[in-house]
């Protein structure tokens, strides 16, 4: 047995200080001493790569072990495929668990965290990694799952120039040291590390990163581990490759969604403000931007309008719908300028165009802008901008491109429809306020009329019509109406009074914060109205008057423009008329004189004539009473 011949009646005890003999002596001498034993049992001895089983049986009397029957087989190819069998066992049962989970993971986040916990408890090294390849700068990055505490958040970033991960990542080809301290490739990240075990992960044929599991001893892994890891890798490859595939469907399916209810939105709405926020709904899905801006460009003042202003969901109403210099909107002006759609990763870090940037360098994160163009010219601009690094990338990109192009069009369709329903609204308001006045038998009528009218269009609470005395040139109130109406043919008070300089000039005087004004604000006047508007009634360089509203909310840019259309209209109507009243007094007057010239020649009696000149002059010069004063001589 095991390469010795053994001489029959020899005391095998002889035979104790051989090593192969030893554990089957052992268990001999055991058996031989009584009954420890009465069925076959069996001892497995190594040689190097050599396994032997021994099997040995009692030889009984009268039910006392008297001897034993021994038997060896050499059973090496039993035993190999016995480890093979337990390995592959050991495989499909890591790989069964591991399909199960992979196949429930909607990301590859979830995904590798399920990987790094079956990996840990099959292999249970030390420490495992993994690393996925950062494509834009090209550095080997840690994953979030691979931290064993979960309050380490200490991100190890390794360069492809160096170290074992770095070698497999570049090469393709997984690779076992079985000593670090001898590997001219390692390169200590952990002191602790003795070997290492690392594969890649490659995904449509290039690297997507790799596996590394670390021990604290020497040679730790086998052949058999760095085939399951492997396998494994191959497992996470085809995982990653489904979990994109799927992730690109059902971002396309956004995509396309988003695009059709933004062309639903557009095709079917002519209210911008109502526009700009279902706009915004679908960028809030989409995207989920931390900031979202939309400025109109102003080709007259080269001014943006913050159309829509909104922060984490809330509109900031400090920002919205106010007037920004070209300076102030930064990156806005830059793609508008341009032209062209900008995408940062990283404000703080990125590359950033040469302009002044809008509190934009103050903070971190994503920035993604495009313009707006309508069909002949430029409308304005869209950004928006997450506190998130690597926030938006091309599809994100090309998304906005074509939402934009679709807002552009409906916006411009939507204020071309404002500015014919404001156009329509002016005329309305002329032809009603025209067809009054022409109603109008004199001045005192005709500015009535006016008043009520005016009031009428923008709601006023109070409106005056200020004129000048011909001689005193001080200002009065003509005519006054709603909570002025106590006013009327009185001074203004000194807080209205317009300097020559204004009077003269045709620009309307516009206050839209009364409080802002020491005067204003502690007039009696002013009480329960927040802003006013002073129109001059002008004509042919002359102004005639000046029309005051007021109200307690501001007046509107819609509503400036029909007032000052009305004023000029209402100040040759009030020109009209009194020129009419003039020529009417001058007839009168002129038919007067002629019955005191037929009076006078056709009567004899003086008391007569004179009574009749009296009551001409009554008549003519509206006196309340007149006398004649005759010498008695």
């Amino acid at each position: 047995a095991f390469g010795v011949t053994f001489a029959i009646g020899n005391n095998i005890n002889e035979y104790g200080h051989m090593v192969l003999f030893k554990p089957l002596l052992d268990q001999l001498n055991d058996a031989l001493k009584g009954n420890s034993f009465t069925e076959q049992e069996s001892v497995f001895i190594s040689e190097g790569e050599r396994v032997f089983e021994t099997s040995f049986s009692p030889i009984c009397k009268d039910n006392n072990v008297i001897g034993v029957s021994v038997i060896s087989r050499e059973i090496t190819e039993l035993s190999y495929y016995t480890r093979l069998g337990k390995s592959k066992f050991r495989e499909l049962q890591v790989l069964n668990t591991l399909s199960s989970k992979i196949a429930q993971a909607n990301t590859v986040d979830e995904m590798f965290e399920e990987c790094t916990r079956i990996v840990r408890e099959s292999l249970a090294p030390a420490r495992c990694w993994f690393m996925f390849l950062d494509k834009k700068t090209g550095v080997l990055c840690r994953h979030r799952s691979s931290h064993c505490d979960p309050d380490d958040s200490t991100q190890i970033i390794i360069r492809m120039d160096r170290g074992i991960t770095s070698w497999v990542a570049k090469h393709g080809i997984s690779k076992f040291v079985p000593d670090t301290s001898v590997d001219p490739d390692y390169f200590e990240v952990d002191i602790e590390t003795r070997s290492e075990l690392c594969v890649p992960i490659i995904v449509s044929d290039k690297v997507y990163g790799v596996i590394n599991l670390e021990a604290s001893t020497v040679n730790a892994f086998a052949s058999e581990d760095e085939q399951l890891l492997k396998t494994i890798a191959n497992h996470i490859a085809s995982s990653i490759e489904r979990i994109n595939l799927f992730e690109k469907t059902e971002r396309t399916s956004r995509e396309m969604s988003a695009l059709y209810k933004t062309a639903l939105v557009t095709s079917n709405e002519l209210d911008s403000n109502v526009l700009v926020d279902r706009l915004y709904e679908q960028i809030l899905e989409f995207f989920k931007p931390d900031t979202f801006l939309l400025a109109l460009y102003d080709h007259k003042t080269h001014e943006m309008e913050l159309l829509m202003a909104d922060a984490t969901g809330n509109k900031l109403p400090e920002l919205t719908n106010k007037q920004l210099t070209i300076k102030e909107t930064g990156l806005m002006t830059w793609v508008m300028k341009t032209r062209q759609t900008l995408i940062t990763q990283e404000l703080r870090v990125d590359k950033l165009p040469e302009v002044a940037i809008y509190d934009e360098k103050a903070n971190n994160g994503s920035w993604l802008g495009t313009w707006l163009v309508g069909r002949d010219h430029l409308l304005g601009a869209i950004s928006m901008q997450t506190h998130k690094a690597n926030a938006f990338d091309e599809d994100h990109k090309q998304l906005l491109v074509s939402m934009a192009g679709q807002v552009a069009i409906a916006l411009e369709n939507a204020r071309l429809f404002e500015a014919e329903k404001q156009r329509i609204k002016e005329l309305a308001a002329i032809s009603t306020l025209s067809l009054a006045m022409r109603e109008a038998r004199d001045r005192k009528e005709l500015l009535s009329i006016l008043l009520d009218e005016l009031a009428k269009t923008v709601q006023a609470d109070a409106i005056a019509l200020v004129t000048k005395d011909s001689i005193t040139h001080q200002q009065l109130i003509e005519i006054a109406a709603g909570k002025w109406a106590l006013t009327s043919n009185n001074s203004i008070p000194d807080e209205l009074i317009i300097s020559d300089s204004v009077w003269k000039s045709t620009s309307p005087v516009m206050i839209n914060d009364v409080s802002s004004d020491d005067q204003l604000s502690t007039s009696t006047w002013m009480k329960g109205i927040d802003s006013i508007i002073g129109l001059p009634l002008s004509l042919q360089g002359e102004t005639i008057g000046i029309l005051w509203l007021g109200r307690k909310e501001s007046f509107s840019d819609e509503e400036i423009r029909i007032l000052t259309a009305l004023a000029d209209i209402a100040a040759s109507a009030i020109r009209r008329t009194t020129l009419n009243d003039q020529t009417t007094r001058q007839l009168q007057q002129l038919a007067s004189l002629h019955d005191i010239d037929l009076a006078i020649t056709g009567s004899s009696d003086i008391k007569v004539t004179l009574d009749f000149l009296l009551g001409s002059a009554l008549t003519q010069l509206e006196m309340d009473g007149a006398m004649t004063l005759m010498d008695a001589h």
